[in-house]
């Protein structure tokens, strides 16, 4: 038992140390540097030793140049300490001697131009004073001719000043009265001419208003003339309606008689039209116009109508007579024999026979609508139940299609997974019902239920005074035989955190108004539970057999709220279903993993002034993406506008299709 109990403790203690052992070991291989980051170490670290290299050929070729320099500068220092002499004398060579030697210089450098500066400006002065002096002479005698000139000037005006006054003093009571006499007699002229301007439009709007007047006194003789003649025609008119028992038809009143004079037919005519709510001119012009408008439309409408008749056994006669009159005859034909006769002269009222017409369109209508709506049970219905079945049919192979593909699909560490199901709408007994009639076999009466059921959804959500226009009708139509809305959908998600322990079945929660597991998932993996179904959706709508084209699809952000993890996993589903993905991502980085595969990436690059251009690349897997180039015919300028946060495009290839 001894020995037992040291083998035990020894294993825990080596069970211990090889645990030590493995967590160091895991730290270590945690603490090593990413594979990218050590290629890109090396690639810098090759780059800097080429650079180091081509410095240090620069340096040695700087240093034989700076020995040739200096070479050459010494030859000629010493042939100048050689050959540099002045007056006999050797020129100093010592820096504190060239340096007094270039002050001196200088200094009589400086003064030599100060000394040719002050006779420039010496010279100058002289020219100007020359220049001034002459200028003033002039002006001195310009000074003495003015003054002569003024002298003789101020003489002229002294003697017209006197000239003046002797002519006011003997002239200017006369001229002023005359210019009084003158003004008055101006102010009397321009009242004659206003007087008389006012005389002579007075004269032209007599004239004028004279001839209005026989304008007028002509053209109410005329219409008193077209007045009596269009009395009389009324007259006779009036006197037509009665002969032909048109009034007592149509107004039903036995006091009425025939006027035998005008002021008759007028009395009569305002009695007629009291009854018609005509009492002014404009209700007259209104009835007027719908009547001519009548006329015009007779014809046609008689010969619409004569045909109808026709086939009602019934023939219709419009005949013209005097006075612009026509008359409209319906007679009743037989058909006892192959030719079809006038069974006789069986004349009737226009309104008998309207009525006749009105019960017997009734009644065809009632046959009519009873054979439509038999028409419409046994062949509009059928039609509609085969194509709302096969659509529901299609749409719940569709669902399974999805619950089938999201059966097996998880994430990573926390087990996200979705199941999705559409049944019909338990509650709802306005869908069981539709259901029911649609989706069960063919029985006795089955046909007038859906009928009634389909007119009751139309006619019971319609209320009194509200507006059918025609969008809004069409789309209560589409609502009704809208089979979506008899089905549900039931979101059930699960969740490493739903079960008890990790080795037990997944726990599924359902997705309510009321409870939302979602609310306790983590960003990343809320996107990724709202994903799945989306992408399962997508390929069933691709795997249908009569499908066959790429099976595109557009991501954007495709990191967006992803760990390493989780991006992995959707970068191998894409793979898996065969999706041929276009997305948008802030850097290319996080897609360079096994699972992505081969890609093609466009990055696009802005510059200061606003213009953007993109770099293809072709990533195959391993290393780094290397530039493609794209040959294009002739490159045009385009305003490339992504979006803000996507500032790198990649594309995800088929995995079969070339890089």
């Amino acid at each position: 038992a001894n020995v037992l109990l040291s083998r035990s403790q020894d294993a825990e203690n080596k069970l211990a140390t090889a645990r030590t052992i493995a967590d160091e070991a895991n730290r270590e291989y945690n603490r090593l540097p990413n594979v990218t980051e050590a290629h890109r170490a090396r690639q810098s670290a090759h780059t800097a030793r080429q650079e180091a290299e081509l410095a240090h050929a620069l340096a040695i070729d700087a240093r034989a140049e700076f020995d040739r320099c200096d070479h050459t500068a010494r030859s000629a220092f010493a042939h100048l300490n050689k050959v540099a002499r002045a007056r006999g004398r050797l020129l100093p060579t010592d820096q504190d001697a060239i340096v007094g030697l270039r002050r001196r210089l200088t200094t009589m450098r400086d003064d030599i131009g100060g000394w040719a500066g002050a006779v420039t400006r010496t010279h100058t002065l002289t020219e100007f004073a020359e220049h001034q002096r002459a200028v003033t002479e002039r002006a001195e005698d310009h000074h003495r001719e003015a003054q002569e000139h003024a002298k003789q000037t101020k003489a002229k005006a002294q003697q017209a000043q006197h000239r003046y006054s002797e002519e006011v003093r003997l002239h200017e009571r006369p001229y002023r009265e005359l210019l009084s006499e003158l003004e008055q007699q101006r102010n009397k002229h321009n009242g004659i001419q206003e007087q008389i301007t006012r005389e002579e439009q007075s004269a032209r709007s007599a004239e004028l208003a004279a001839v209005q007047t026989r304008a007028s006194l002509a053209r109410a003789e005329e219409l008193l003339h077209e007045a009596d003649q269009h009395t009389t025609a009324s007259l006779a008119d009036m006197q037509l309606l009665f002969d032909q028992g048109l009034v007592i038809e149509l107004e039903q009143d036995a006091e009425l008689a025939r006027p035998e004079t005008v002021p008759e037919g007028i009395e009569t005519a305002y009695r007629l039209a009291g009854t018609r709510d005509a009492k002014n001119r404009s209700d007259i012009d209104v009835r007027r116009e719908a009547v001519d408008r009548a006329l015009r439309e007779l014809d046609p409408r008689v010969r619409r109508v004569r045909d109808q008749l026709i086939r009602l056994g019934r023939h219709l006669q419009l005949e013209d007579i005097p006075g612009g009159w026509k008359r409209i005859t319906i007679t009743e034909q037989s058909t006892s024999s192959t030719d079809v006769a006038l069974s006789g002269t069986n004349t009737k009222s226009l309104r008998v026979a309207l009525k006749e017409l009105e019960r017997s369109t009734r009644t065809l209508e009632s046959d009519f609508n009873e054979q439509v709506r038999t028409e419409i049970k046994g062949a509009v219905f059928t039609e509609l139940r085969k194509h709302i079945s096969i659509r529901i049919d299609l749409a719940e192979q569709i669902v399974e299609d999805i619950r089938a593909t999201l059966a097996s699909v998880r994430t990573g560490v926390a087990r996200v997974g979705v199941r999705l199901s559409w049944n019909p709408r338990k509650k709802d007994p306005i869908a069981q019902e539709a259901i029911s009639l649609i989706r069960k076999s063919d029985r006795a009466g089955a046909f007038d239920r859906m009928y009634e059921f389909f007119v009751r959804q139309f006619v019971e959500p319609s209320s009194p005074g509200s507006e059918s226009d025609a969008s809004s009708w069409m789309e209560h139509v589409y609502q009704v035989f809208d089979y979506r809305n008899w089905y549900d959908w039931e979101i059930h998600l699960t969740h490493a955190d739903f079960a008890d322990t990790e080795d037990s079945e997944p726990v599924f929660r359902a997705v309510t108004a009321h409870r939302n597991p979602l609310d306790v998932l983590s960003a990343g993996e809320k996107r990724l539970a709202t994903m799945l179904p989306l992408l399962a959706a997508i390929r069933a709508f691709y795997s249908v057999k009569e499908y066959s084209g790429p099976r595109m699809i557009f991501i954007d952000e495709l990191n967006a709220a992803f760990d390493t993890a989780n991006l992995r996993m959707v970068l191998a589903l894409l793979r898996t279903w065969d999706f041929d993905v276009l997305a948008t991502l802030p850097s290319t980085s996080p897609l360079l993993v096994a699972e992505t595969g081969s890609i093609a990436i466009h990055e696009i690059m802005a510059q200061q002034e606003g213009v953007r251009f993109s770099i293809p690349c072709i990533w195959d897997g391993t290393g780094q993406p290397t530039t493609a180039r794209i040959a294009v015919a002739h490159a045009q300028p385009a305003n490339i506008a992504p979006s803000d946060n996507a500032q790198n495009r990649a594309q995800l290839d088929h995995p079969q299709a070339d890089s």
